[in-house]
C-alpha cells in the first residue's frame, strides 16, 4: 500500500469460498469444438479438404476439457464487504484480493454456448484499466445478483435493469432510502431495429469497397471472357460477410437505456453483452459519419470511458459504442447528454490557414478546431468524417507536433490526450503559435482562452 492511500479494513469471514458453476469446464471445451468446426467449415468453403485425424482432434478436445476441469476445481471466490477474494491456479497458486472501491465496471457477458445453458460470465475491471478478474461461468441469476452486490459494495447502486432483472430502488437526496420506497425501471433512450442495423453495416465504407471490387471483378471477367477473375469472388465474399456479419451479430437488438447509475447498453445475437457506462467516467465522445451515411443523415456515437480496458480493434469498437447507428441530430443530443456539456455545434470553430492545403488538399475543407470555456471540438476525415468532443476538465494533457513541411509553412498539429479509447481529438495544420498557446491553456480548466476562440 502506498503512502496517502486509505487502509481498507480486513473483511470478516462471510462464508466459505465458492466455485463457479460445474458446467464451466464443458462450456470451455465446447468453445474449442466450435472453433474447430469453424476452421473446418472455412476450409470446405475455400475448396480444401478436411483431413484432420479424428483421434488427434478428440485428444485435443479432451485435454482442453481436462485442463478446464482442473482450473474449475482450483478456482474459488468470496465476496466480502471491502474486497473480492479469488483463489486460482493449477500449477502455480494465486490469491487475489480486489478492493471494491477500485472497481470501475462489471460487465455481464453471455457467449453463445453459455447463453444456451443459461450461464453468464462476469468481467471485473478496476481503476488500472484492465480486467482484474473474470468469473466464468455462473448461472444467469447468480451473475446478476453478484454483479449487483459488487456495484453496490463498490459505492454504486446496482443497475439490474441492464439485463432485464428487478427494478432499482429510489433513494432520497442524501443517499438514504426514500421514506416511501418505490421502484424506477430503466428508461429506453434508443433501440436500433435489425433492418436498419443490417443496411447501415452494408453501406459502411469498408463493405462498400468490397462490393465495388466484386462488381469490377465480375465486369472485367464478363468483358474479357476469362474465368480467372471468378477465383477472387470467394475471398471477397468471405471478407464481405465478415465485415457485415461481425457488426450485425455483435450489435443486434442494440438498446441504450438510462438507469440510476448512468447509461446501460445491451446487445448481441449469439453472445449477449450487457455493460454499464457511468456518465461521470465518460472522458469524451466521437461522432463517426462514413461517406454514404452522411448522405442518409446517419451517424455512429462512440465514447471513451476511464477504466475500461483497451481491446482489439473490433472488440474495442463494439464495447465503446454508445449507439451503432442513429439520426445525426439525435446522435448529437445523445453526445451532449453523455458528456453533460453544451451542444458541440454551438462551439465556434475554424479551419486551418489556407496554406495548409499544400499538406492536405482533400482534407483541408473538412478540418475544424473549436474551443470555449467548456469543451474542445475537432473534425477531420474525408471518407469517414469524425467529430471528437472533449470537456475541458477531462483533458489530461496536450502535445504539439511539427513535421519538416509544417515547420517550413509555420504550421503544427495539436493533440489532446485522454485515456485509451476511440476519442482522439486533434487539430492538424494549425498556426504554430496558436497550437502552442492551446496546448498550455486547454489542460487548465479555469484558464480563459485567448480571445475566447481560436
Amino acid at each position: 500500500m502506498t503512502d496517502g492511500e486509505p487502509e481498507v479494513p480486513a473483511d470478516e469471514d462471510e462464508g466459505r469460498l465458492q466455485r463457479v458453476h460445474p458446467l464451466s469446464p464443458l462450456l470451455r471445451g465446447g468453445l474449442v469444438v466450435v472453433a474447430i468446426g469453424v476452421a473446418a467449415a472455412r476450409q470446405l468453403v475455400e475448396g480444401q479438404g478436411v483431413n484432420w485425424p479424428l483421434p488427434a482432434v478428440a485428444a485435443v478436445v479432451a485435454a482442453v476439457v481436462a485442463w478446464a476441469a482442473l482450473s474449475w476445481w482450483t478456482t474459488r471466490f468470496r465476496l466480502g464487504t471491502h474486497t473480492l477474494r479469488i483463489e486460482s491456479g493449477v500449477l502455480a497458486r494465486r490469491s487475489r484480493r480486489i478492493r471494491l472501491d477500485r472497481v470501475q465496471a462489471v460487465e455481464l457477458q453471455q457467449p453463445f454456448l453459455a447463453r444456451l445453458f443459461g450461464m453468464a460470465e462476469l468481467q471485473i475491471e478496476t481503476a488500472g484499466g484492465g480486467t482484474e478478474a473474470a468469473l466464468a461461468f455462473l448461472t444467469h441469476a447468480h451473475a446478476l445478483e453478484l454483479r449487483g452486490e459488487l456495484l453496490e459494495r463498490a459505492g454504486a447502486r446496482p443497475r439490474p435493469g441492464t439485463s432485464g432483472s428487478a427494478p432499482e430502488a429510489v433513494v432520497d437526496a442524501e443517499g438514504g432510502p426514500a421514506a416511501a420506497p418505490r421502484v424506477a425501471w430503466p428508461t429506453v433512450l434508443h433501440r436500433v431495429p435489425p433492418g436498419l442495423l443490417l443496411v447501415s453495416q452494408l453501406v459502411r465504407t469498408g463493405p462498400l469497397a468490397v462490393i465495388a471490387g466484386t462488381a469490377i471483378t465480375v465486369a472485367v471477367t464478363v468483358l474479357l471472357g476469362e474465368p480467372l477473375g471468378l477465383a477472387l469472388l470467394v475471398p471477397m465474399g468471405i471478407a464481405l460477410i465478415g465485415a457485415v456479419g461481425n457488426g450485425f451479430v455483435a450489435q443486434y437488438d442494440f438498446m441504450l437505456s438510462r438507469t440510476a447509475r448512468g447509461l446501460a447498453v445491451r446487445a448481441g445475437l449469439l453472445a449477449l453483452r450487457s455493460q454499464s457506462i457511468p456518465v461521470d467516467r465518460v472522458q469524451g465522445v466521437v461522432v463517426v459519419e462514413p461517406l454514404v451515411w452522411r448522405w442518409l443523415g446517419w451517424c455512429e456515437v462512440q465514447v471513451t470511458v476511464a477504466g475500461v480496458r483497451n481491446r482489439g480493434d473490433d472488440e474495442a469498437r463494439y464495447t465503446s459504442t454508445l449507439v451503432p447507428v442513429i439520426d445525426r441530430d439525435a446522435g448529437a443530443r445523445l453526445a451532449v447528454d453523455a458528456l453533460g456539456t453544451a451542444d458541440p455545434g454551438a462551439t465556434p470553430w475554424h479551419q486551418p490557414p489556407r496554406r495548409a492545403r499544400w499538406l492536405d488538399p482533400f482534407g483541408w475543407p473538412v478540418l475544424r478546431l473549436g474551443t470555449d470555456a467548456g469543451q474542445v471540438v475537432t473534425r477531420r476525415g474525408v471518407l469517414v468524417r469524425r467529430t471528437d468532443v472533449v470537456p475541458r476538465h477531462k483533458v489530461q494533457s496536450c502535445a504539439v507536433t511539427q513535421g519538416p513541411l509544417q515547420r517550413h509553412l509555420g504550421l503544427a498539429t495539436l493533440h489532446v490526450h485522454l485515456p485509451a479509447g476511440p476519442v482522439a481529438a486533434a487539430g492538424p495544420h494549425r498556426e504554430a503559435h496558436e497550437a502552442g498557446e492551446l496546448a498550455l491553456l486547454l489542460p487548465t480548466e479555469a484558464a480563459p482562452l485567448a480571445g475566447g476562440a481560436v
